[in-house]
């Protein structure tokens, strides 16, 4: 069997950053067998382009890190300037605990003799290195990337469901969690750094999976964490307001969803999925390459995979789907209008993959829920429950639109803004808000380093003067408050965190999961004891 370098660290790292590579734990390295592994920094360093090398040695490489409380013997360590925190601090840390090679941007003493590489972009060698260093498993699997504000996680689970209804294995890194073979992982980004992405892929392929399927988030592709792979087909499926604190502005923003799509991120894609019913596909569609194959659906007429004569209730969606190839008649349980755009998405990429088009229609129908998408909390109660993760203003707009049409009675939302992110869109959130529910409760989302007060401050315009909103710091509080509000018939719906299970404050994470908090208020509430 052929040795897998730092296989463990697979599963340690996505766990939780902070309780990565203890003291205790870095001293465990008994498991490395120096004689066994094919990594050896020479070879490595052919595939980047090196600025500078000094005391270079030719040692066996075993891990390639960039956090140095994770680094062991053997290990290259990769100094990352972030936004937080400058990783050319933790150099005489990695050095300590035996790192054989430091790749840095700048120049830096070196008394230890360790072998010093300066390179021009240290996240761009970390992303050629972990392909090299991983055996270039992109190029073994059947790679999917979706990309796009909206749903990439509904997307990407509906087209594993599809594969694995077909018999065909599939992986999944999700905003949810990891999906390596039967093993479940906690998801800590959307898009993990360019080393675990290679790491969880070759998992992938030792259990046996075929395919794989990955959100590409844009932070991802601007920090160049996709960047070399190989991907069979990429989706795009819309760009709203979202994460403007980061890009700037939406054509940056745009620009680097754009450029995965079109192998401007120097990545491979060789076939295009596109929303035409997205306004900026029309801008996409003209940067493609000759050798990219495009496929395009949605609702318009230009779309190759369209859905006709669509049906919205209660009990989910249906619709007829038009192909080059014939039509076929889609049902799910899954409800809105963007639930189709979502199953279209799915069942298109499926196709790009061969799956046959009957096959893929009858997988859908059977597909039940992603975790906090649009999920339904449901006790027996006489009123409606929901959780769902939509924090952007299009989001609580697509979220609430097709809800509040369902709702018998009154609606009810609790939802709040994150902290250190993009306070333009706060105003637009509850805007949207207001123009569907009849009561909203504005609380903290994950709150992160900024007072709530201030949030709920830069919310406060968007408030429309006739909606009955109320302010309460404390979610679990809010939860509860509009739980005891829920009357027969009426429709309460917690947004913003939906399957995360905590919440962000002063930099510390507090343990909290909305569905576990709205389940036992519902109880409660059932039980006579609120």
């Amino acid at each position: 069997m052929q040795f897998k370098p730092f296989q463990l660290s697979t599963w340690i790292r996505p766990v939780h950053k902070s309780l990565l590579m203890t003291d205790a734990y870095a001293q465990k390295t008994s498991f490395f067998e120096p004689e066994k592994t094919q990594n050896r920094l020479g070879s490595l360093l052919e595939v980047i382009d090196v600025e500078k090398v000094e005391h270079l040695k030719d040692h066996p490489v075993y891990a390639l890190v960039w956090d140095s409380r994770q680094v062991v013997p053997g290990s290259i360590f990769f100094a990352i300037k972030g936004e937080i925190t400058d990783g050319n601090r933790y150099i005489p840390d990695a050095i300590s605990r035996g790192a054989v090679a430091i790749i840095s941007e700048q120049a830096f003493v070196n008394p230890s003799k360790v072998t010093r590489i300066q390179v021009k972009d240290v996240r761009e060698s970390l992303a050629r290195l972990s392909k090299e260093f991983y055996g270039r498993v992109d190029e073994r699997l059947n790679l999917v990337g979706i990309t796009g504000t909206n749903g990439k996680t509904t997307v990407s689970y509906l087209l594993r469901h599809i594969l694995e209804y077909t018999k065909r294995k599939c992986g999944l890194i999700s905003t949810v969690e990891y999906l390596v073979g039967d093993r479940k992982l906690p998801s800590q980004r959307t898009t993990p750094e360019s080393d675990e992405v290679c790491a969880l892929l070759s998992e992938m392929t030792d259990v046996g999976c075929t395919e794989a399927v990955m959100e590409v988030s844009s932070h991802g592709i601007d920090q160049k964490r996709v960047l070399g792979l190989n991907y069979h087909t990429a989706a795009f499926l819309n760009l709203t307001k979202d994460h403007l604190d980061y890009h700037g502005t939406m054509d940056a923003y745009l620009e680097a969803k754009a450029s995965f799509v079109t192998q401007r991120a120097n990545n491979r894609v060789e076939n295009v999925v596109l929303n035409i019913d997205d306004p900026y596909v029309e801008s996409i569609v003209g940067d493609i390459n000759k050798d990219q194959e495009v496929f395009l659906f949605g609702l318009s007429k230009k779309a190759d995979y369209r859905a006709t004569e669509i049906k919205l209730s209660n009990d989910g969606i249906a619709y007829t789907l038009v192909t080059p190839g014939g039509k076929y008649k889609v049902k799910s349980s899954l409800i809105g209008e963007f639930s189709v755009s979502n199953t279209l998405a799915a069942i298109t990429c499926a196709l790009t993959l061969g799956v046959d088009a009957e096959d893929a229609v009858e997988a859908v129908s059977r597909f039940k829920a992603v975790p906090g998408r649009m999920e339904e909390v449901n006790l027996g109660q006489n009123f409606k429950a929901f959780v769902d993760y939509a924090h952007t203003p299009d989001a609580i707009d697509k979220l609430l639109s097709t809800i509040q049409p369902l709702t018998k009675e009154r609606l009810i939302v609790v939802f709040g803004c994150g902290g250190d992110r993009d306070k333009k869109k706060r105003p637009l959130m509850t805007e949207n808000a207001c123009k569907w529910a009849d009561h909203i409760i504005a609380t903290s989302d994950n709150p992160r380093t900024e007072d709530q007060t201030q949030i709920f401050e830069d919310m406060i315009p968007g408030v429309d003067g006739k909606t009955r909103i109320s302010f309460e710091i404390d979610r679990n509080i809010a939860i509860q408050t509009a739980v005891k509000l829920a009357q027969p018939g009426d429709c309460v719906v917690i947004a913003g965190k939906g399957h995360e299970a905590y919440q962000e404050i002063r930099n510390t994470m507090t343990p909290f999961n909305d569905r576990e908090v709205l389940g036992s208020h519902i109880k409660a509430k059932m039980e006579g004891v609120i």
